[in-house]
């Protein structure tokens, strides 16, 4: 699943649940067109009205339509679905880390005893990010999302989770196929140019950290790789550790906005020539920085050696709600 670029970046098909779960739901108005629309709406109208002679409505040739279809088919004479803008005016803050976590006697000395290790990286520009939205009508939440941009973002985890071990490994070996270990490699150097990775602190874990396995996996429809981390891994996984409940319900503007302003464009100035562009946003996800107590778990090994990722990780179970937040004010900024 693509992203709109607020700024550039890119939102992986693992992390797509809750803007799917927010884009089938968002209000009252395209509810009743989504329910319309449904199979299992169908079934019922039908056991409802048996016997009676129904007519043939606008509505239900929508519900004829098949389902990969039935969010982006348009009523020229609706109203606007509610957006990602209107989502953020009612937003909840988003979570900071619990004290019980800046508590973590293993991890506050392993992240206090090598501080190079840990730090806040994103190339926005947090003051002038800030200034636009002072008018902003929802100040708990854009107050939350500045301080996780300057501090780091919590992702809804309780590292503290009873069974789960203070430090964890369940890194992978370098891979045998020359061409995926070669990539690692070259991400590798990458992300450290960005300083989105830390230096290499050697071949073994520190107290409290946790390293996943990451994977050079194949773009859909291309040779092309991309980097994947595999939060959901093992018995003690870091999604494991999140409260999915609190991670659902973001919403993202998709087609079925798109094409909803675009027929309002049409009314109110028809004939006129439109140009749609898509922007380059192959790292969204990673221009927002990770609360330390939450990059001391998203250790990357690669080649043997041991590196802190810093920034919010392909795979979360909360990378999409984070991405999702931040690039909502974006959107209300430019609405």
């Amino acid at each position: 699943m693509e992203a709109v670029e607020a700024m550039p970046g890119q939102v992986e098909a693992k992390v797509t649940r809750p803007a799917t779960i927010s884009t089938v739901s968002p209000g009252v108005s395209s509810l009743k067109r989504a329910v319309s629309s449904s199979i299992s709406a169908r079934s019922a109208e039908r056991e409802a009205m048996q016997g009676h002679s129904v007519p043939k409505t606008e509505e239900s040739v929508y519900g004829m339509r098949p389902r990969y279809l039935r969010h982006n088919v348009w009523d020229p004479n609706s109203e606007f679905s509610r957006t990602t803008a209107d989502w953020t005016e009612t937003a909840q803050p988003l979570p900071r880390p619990p004290l019980e976590e800046l508590q973590n006697k293993v991890v506050a000395k392993t992240i206090r005893e090598n501080p190079d290790l840990f730090k806040i990286v994103t190339p926005i520009n947090i003051d002038v990010f800030e200034s636009y939205l002072l008018d902003y009508p929802n100040q708990p939440f854009v107050r939350s999302v500045c301080q996780g941009l300057r501090e780091g973002f919590w992702p809804w985890a309780d590292t503290l989770k009873e069974g789960y071990p203070a430090t964890h490994d369940e890194s992978q070996p370098t891979p045998s196929n020359p061409a995926r270990a070669a990539f690692l490699t070259s991400q590798l150097a990458i992300e450290q140019s960005k300083d989105r990775f830390s230096r290499s602190f050697g071949g073994d874990l520190l107290p409290g950290m946790y390293s996943m396995p990451i994977y050079a996996v194949p773009k859909p429809n291309s040779t092309n790789l991309r980097l994947v981390t595999d939060q959901s891994y093992g018995h003690y996984s870091l999604n494991g550790m999140i409260d999915h409940d609190r991670v659902t319900g973001y919403l993202l503007d998709n087609l079925k906005h798109l094409g909803e302003m675009l027929l309002d464009l049409e009314r109110r100035s028809p004939g006129e020539r439109r140009v749609v562009w898509k922007s380059d946003i192959t790292e969204a996800y990673r221009l927002i920085p990770m609360h330390p107590h939450f990059q001391i778990k998203q250790v990357n090994t690669i080649g043997g050696q041991r590196y802190i990722d810093r920034n919010n990780s392909f795979g979360g179970s909360g990378s999409g709600a984070l991405f999702i937040s931040v690039n909502s004010c974006v959107a209300w900024i430019a609405k």
